[in-house]
């Protein structure tokens, strides 16, 4: 992977509708659940039903950096400055308000961000080289203003889906998306890392049309967040916003953040220092950055780490893995309901319980194996 790649904000904003992990993973508040950071949104959005401790975990030190700045945002400003500082509501307030916010940062955080000062200047939610892309596709869709509009403004859903097939089913946008999936961009313009993992056979662009289509069939678009950022670059005003933005959750998350704890650190790694000590896992989308090995291992780790029982929500996009099946109980129902109620539409999961001795030994084993490999 390039280290270079991870060593900057990746992902800011929700680009994930966490409704599903709180339906798959049915937190209480005695529950302890290991979540990957990414943008710090599903850390943030599993607050809202109270578990005892969320350890929030990723390899990306810059990461980490961004929930840590988010969270300085919650404990010390009112909704409407919080809006503001994460650039919800633009306005020349918010850079000022992000400078307040680093002096209440640990000290690697705010030399972090004090290195990256020009990325808050338009927006927290949008610095991230994933926000950036959106930001830009938006733009070259500007020749479809009209047509982004139309579907923005339809009346109804059933409106929706008929501008949709009108104005968007032809091949001027499925040639568009074929030139967006180049692999050739992603692997030597972007320099996405995640980009070699997707089998070649697996047609990008057909897949990222029907899922857009999906979500065109699915829900309203000019309130769908995750429509916003790919059509618009940024939340509108008529947008609903993810769960850990809504006025509703900002005191609840604000009262209880002493329950997230941040660890930067491979989450195979992480987790081998722990023993079923854990009920529930929000796993995102990890295979995208994982080789075949490398997903076995963290698999092998989950369930070294987990209480017998322990549930367990995963995400798939373009790379989708199916090993390890046998220390997964996964169940199709709720898997298949999950791929329904959410609203990105770019995902399928794997959803379900794990028994945590299983894995135990192959845990131990590989514990051994890194010890031997470090002397």
């Amino acid at each position: 992977m390039s280290e270079k790649f991870f060593q900057r904000i990746n992902y800011s904003s929700s680009t994930e509708d966490s409704e599903a992990e709180l339906s798959a993973l049915r937190l209480s508040d005695s529950d302890s659940v290991v979540c990957i950071t990414g943008s710090g949104a599903r850390s943030l959005d599993l607050l809202t039903a109270t578990p005892a401790r969320i350890v929030s975990v990723d390899f990306s030190a810059a990461q980490n950096h961004l929930l840590q700045l988010k969270i300085a945002g919650y404990r010390h400003l009112d909704y409407q400055d919080f809006l503001h500082f994460t650039g919800c509501h633009l306005s020349p307030r918010t850079e000022q308000l992000a400078d307040q916010m680093l002096s209440y940062l640990p000290a690697d955080s705010r030399e972090f961000w004090k290195q990256n000062r020009p990325a808050l200047k338009g927006g927290l939610l949008y610095c991230g080289t994933w926000e950036k892309l959106l930001r830009q596709m938006s733009r070259a869709t500007c020749l479809r203003q009209r047509h982004v509009d139309g579907l923005l403004n339809a009346a109804d859903l059933n409106e929706q889906r008929d501008y949709w097939r009108q104005h968007w089913a032809g091949s001027f946008f499925r040639n568009f998306l074929r030139i967006l999936s180049n692999r050739f961009l992603w692997t030597r313009i972007i320099r996405e890392p995640g980009a070699r993992l997707i089998p070649r056979e697996f047609n990008v662009a057909d897949y990222l049309y029907s899922c857009l289509q999906q979500m065109a069939n699915h829900s309203l678009l000019r309130e769908n967040p995750y429509a916003n950022l790919i059509f618009c670059g940024r939340y509108t005003t008529h947008c609903r916003l993810p769960i850990h933005l809504q006025e509703e959750n900002f005191e609840h998350i604000r009262d209880n953040l002493d329950r997230i704890h941040i660890h930067t650190a491979p989450i195979d790694t992480f987790l081998l220092s722990q023993e079923r000590c854990f009920d529930a896992f929000s796993l995102s989308d990890f295979a995208s950055y994982a080789t075949p090995e490398a997903y076995q291992n963290i698999w092998r780790a989950v369930a070294g780490a987990a209480k017998p029982g322990a549930r367990f929500c995963e995400r798939f996009f373009l790379v989708k893995y199916e090993q390890m099946n046998a220390l997964k109980v996964r169940n199709s129902e709720l898997e298949e309901q999950l791929r329904k109620m959410d609203h990105t539409c770019l995902y399928t999961f794997h959803a379900g319980a794990l028994a945590g001795a299983i894995g135990e030994d192959r845990n131990e084993q590989q514990r051994n194996e890194r010890q031997r490999d470090e002397q």
